[in-house]
């Protein structure tokens, strides 16, 4: 074992933290690196955002340079001393890895992104953390190197000469290599061609200096920022051109001699900026897309155009390069002076992590460097810093919004204004552009995004995507309305009428609500309509009832001359974003009490669950609300959730999801116009069972609560039983898993039918993601001692089903007790006495809930008086 120091991830969403490691040490195929530096780049966010499952804690890094200490019995590659940069991790046995192309392994994934140490152990711990038994993985690209030692898989390490600058050219392992190996490796250009490489990342410099490298007479550079274009000309791009210029596609077919360019590498990931570089390629062209759009994204072009045009998509991972041989390749390039890395590249030291990541995260630079929007090196080592700096201007909320991004990723197309939805006996037409001011339009940039069946995994149809442009439309049409036709115009009357009007149309309309909330939602219809839509319609009453009862109060002053009295106004226009695991009842906790009282409201749904919302507008419309007053831009977090949080205009923000967003929405509102917010965050609720409860009854309801809407509520529910049944009686263990076995997936033969059908009372989760994650915690619970008493698995050969899963013999420190799981997953724990139960059920960051099981009606009082928690 190494004592050493590593930027561990210790939770989903959580900050990186220094903290002191206990290290392993080699496995046989593993190498024992001191690292030098390490590059910082965006693809070290996506496992604290949760875009892959992996087990906590974690470190990432997967640009690591260094000193080799020692080495496992079976690695041949290098020796101790030896100087290694590390790239990415493969299996060197597949027809690919022997063929020299190792970018292609079949097992890339799983040992890149799986945390998958190696076949023979899974997903196993690197190590501890300092003093504990809690273990640390450490497998991300095969080195998770943002750690003062790391230990390496023998085919991520790549031996250099002694004496380079390693804290220079560590981004070799990734990025650079990335967009080299576009130009290099796959369009090898002819010096008469010509490339135009969009968006000037480390990627798309790697890609402009390869091009240049090869004397390549037309090379074209897209960017939003200017520095960034000013540089690569500087370097000896031919043309610049800013992203945003409406004559972006006829300045590229100009300066192609009015053919358009031979070859574009794409670098960026960004649905539009992908649809141009297919429109920006001639006949018999080529794009590499190098940017990564997120899971679910399909090709911005039509096969059809495709095929009479003869043009050609490539994707590609890491340069689809062989990393001993192609880093050396890019070093030798570097000597000669064609790969200035130094001008994209500053360094910071271990201890100022929050700083490269600030300085990559938003757009601090100082005066005359250039941006850059993927990497920056951390060094691990030295405590001097290198001049150049590179980061991106884009904020942090916008980053992991981002990254968070599901299978409902973006696709630049042509979209329908409606879609006709298959139910069960019928078919509805649900909208599916942004509802402003009344009317029916589509995004600003005609973009769209995918809309799953979590019971299938089909898509079901294709939403407009909003962008700022499109909320700041939004918000125009709420202002004037408020100002015009509704806030202080209308009076208490008719806005309780018009919501009783909505309420009724809603009534009509059940069924059909119910069906499209079970198809888009994954719920069993009736609990859809039974419990979802119909709490709804009676919210919508409800508030109705209080549109004429907010009021003031006059004060009495002395003297009696002065008068003093207050108003209550509404806010103005509201901002709302609501969550897919209630999106019918969280639309009407949101829209009826800020209708009552007068507010207009831009509001975006989730982009997994926006159908019921669509359409609710054109009821909304059909009760008679005037223009404006309620409008809805579907979108992604980074896109509309990040323009409703940060908007100028709009009063207050309500906001239903993830502590993660909720942070970023705070941040937002405070950095903007110190708007109101209202935040309904996450929950990890404790459900107490005193040893004079009737266990069986207690059992029950503690699985309705965990398993209800497959678990998929912020209450979050744990377990925690008695050790003996009965005080004074002889010490025995309750049998805890016996009363759970009902709501197994073997015992409900209904649970895990289609949504569709009455008897369904057990849906799927929303996505593969959400899937993958629960399961993950599954897996952690048992790696950390956790009995697998029942479920587990996935269940079926489509959708994202979870079987209904019993964790008995749980710790209060295993991941699956400390974070929201989200999921179908009761952890249950014993305890023996009172004393220590309520102790460690407040130990939890949440408070949203809790429970109590007793027979001792003084017990109950005195403990549910004592547990921190607001329900």
């Amino acid at each position: 074992m190494l004592q050493t120091q590593a930027l561990v991830l210790q939770e989903l969403g959580a900050p990186f933290k220094l903290c002191d490691i206990e290290l392993q040490d080699p496995q046989p195929n593993e190498v024992l690196v001191k690292v030098t530096a390490c590059g910082l780049c965006h693809t070290d966010l996506i496992i604290q955002a949760g875009v892959f499952p992996s087990p906590f804690p974690c470190v990432n890094g997967h640009e690591g340079a260094g000193t080799v200490l020692s080495v496992g019995s079976a690695v041949t590659r290098v020796q101790p001393g030896d100087e290694v940069l590390l790239s990415y991790a493969n299996c060197a046995e597949c027809g690919y890895c022997t063929m020299g192309r190792p970018a292609g392994c079949v097992g890339f994934m799983d040992r890149n992104f799986g945390r998958v140490r190696n076949p023979s152990v899974g997903a196993a711990p690197v190590g501890t953390l300092a003093g504990t038994d809690i273990p640390v993985h450490g497998t991300f690209f095969g080195q998770s190197a943002l750690a003062r030692h790391c230990l390496a898989v023998e085919t991520s390490v790549v031996k250099v000469p002694k004496g380079l600058d390693l804290a220079l050219l560590a981004p070799l392992g990734c990025g650079l290599q990335s967009g080299a190996g576009a130009v290099l490796n796959m369009l090898k250009p002819a010096e008469s061609s010509s490339v135009v490489v969009f968006g000037l990342g480390a990627v798309g410099f790697g890609a402009v200096w390869a091009a240049l490298y090869l004397k390549v007479k037309t090379v074209i550079v897209v960017d939003l920022v200017p520095s960034r274009r000013d540089l690569a000309l500087s370097h000896g791009a031919t043309h610049a051109f800013d992203g945003r210029s409406p004559t972006l596609l006829h300045d590229i077919q100009h300066a192609t001699e009015g053919l358009g360019a031979e070859y574009a590498v794409e670098a960026t990931g960004v649905e539009r900026v992908l649809r141009t570089a297919w429109e920006c390629i001639r006949n018999l062209g080529r794009v590499v897309s190098v940017g990564n759009p997120g899971p679910g994204s399909r090709t911005p072009f039509d096969i059809t155009d495709q095929v009479n045009s003869s043009k050609t998509w490539s994707g590609l991972v890491e340069g689809d390069s062989n990393p001993p041989v192609f880093i050396p390749q890019l070093m030798q390039m570097h000597a000669e002076g064609h790969f200035p890395i130094e001008s994209i590249v500053r360094n910071f030291p271990a201890e100022e992590f929050d700083q490269a990541l600030a300085a990559m995260m938003v757009d601090i630079r100082p005066a005359g460097r250039p941006e850059n929007d993927d990497e920056l090196t951390s060094s691990l080592v030295s405590s001097s810093t290198r001049s150049s700096l590179n980061p991106i201007d884009r904020s942090a909320f916008a980053l992991i919004a981002r990254q968070i991004r599901t299978a409902a990723s973006s696709l630049a197309a042509e979209m329908p204004t409606s879609a006709s939805i298959q139910l069960k006996s019928s078919s509805a037409d649900v909208p599916t552009g942004l509802f402003i001011n009344n009317e029916w339009r589509e995004s600003s940039d005609s973009t769209s995004f995918e809309v799953l069946n979590p019971a299938t995994g089909k898509v079901i149809t294709s939403v407009a995507h909003a962008k700022e442009a499109d909320v700041d439309e939004a918000v125009k049409a709420a202002r004037k309305a408020f100002k015009t036709t509704w806030g202080k115009n209308v009076g208490p009357e008719e806005r309780a009428r018009l919501l009783n009007k909505l309420a009724d149309l809603m009534e009509r309309d059940i069924d059909t609500l119910a069906q499209l909330e079970s198809i888009n939602g994954g719920k069993g219809v009736r609990v859809a309509r039974e419990m979802d839509i119909a709490d709804t319609i009676a919210c919508l009453r409800y508030y109705a009832g209080w549109a004429g009862k907010v009021a003031g109060e006059t004060i009495e002053t002395t003297p009696k001359t002065k008068l003093a009295y207050t108003l209550l106004e509404p806010f103005g226009v509201c901002g709302q974003i609501i969550p897919w695991n209630y999106p019918i009842g969280m639309w009407g906790w949101k829209v009826a009490p800020a209708l009552a009282a007068g507010c207009t409201i831009v509001m975006k749904p989730s982009e997994l669950t926006p159908l019921t919302a669509l359409y609710l507008c054109n009821l909304i419309a059909e009760a008679g609300y005037p223009a404006g007053v309620f409008n809805l831009v579907p979108g992604l977090g980074a896109t509309a959730g990040s323009a409703i949080a940060s908007h100028m205009d709009i009063d207050k923000v309500a906001f239903t999801g993830s502590v993660l967003t909720g942070r970023k929405i705070m941040e937002a509102a405070a950095k903007s116009n110190l708007k109101k917010v209202t935040l309904e965050l996450g929950g990890k609720s404790p459900v107490v069972v005193f040893p004079s409860a009737d266990l069986e009854q207690a059992a029950n309801w503690a699985a309705l609560g965990i398993f209800f809407n497959s678990g998929q509520f912020p209450a979050g529910l744990h377990c925690w039983f008695p050790i003996v049944r009965s005080r004074g009686a002889p010490a025995q263990e309750v049998p805890i898993e016996y009363p759970f076995r009902e709501h197994t997936a073997d015992s409900l033969p209904v649970a895990f039918v289609r949504p569709l059908d009455e008897k369904t009372s057990f849906g799927p989760l929303i996505s593969s993601q959400q899937r993958d994650k629960v399961l993950s915690y599954v897996e952690s619970g048992v790696s950390e001692g956790a009995t697998l008493a029942t479920g587990g698995k996935k269940w079926g050969n489509e959708g994202f089903f979870i079987e209904p899963t019993v964790l008995s013999d749980c710790k209060p420190s295993f991941k699956c007790v400390r974070e929201e799981i989200f999921g179908p997953v009761a952890s249950i724990i014993k305890f023996s006495t009172e004393e220590e139960v309520l102790e460690l059920a407040n130990s939890s960051i949440y408070g949203l809930g809790a429970g109590v099981f007793t027979n001792d009606a003084k017990q109950a009082m005195r403990v549910s008086g004592e547990l921190s928690a607001g329900i």
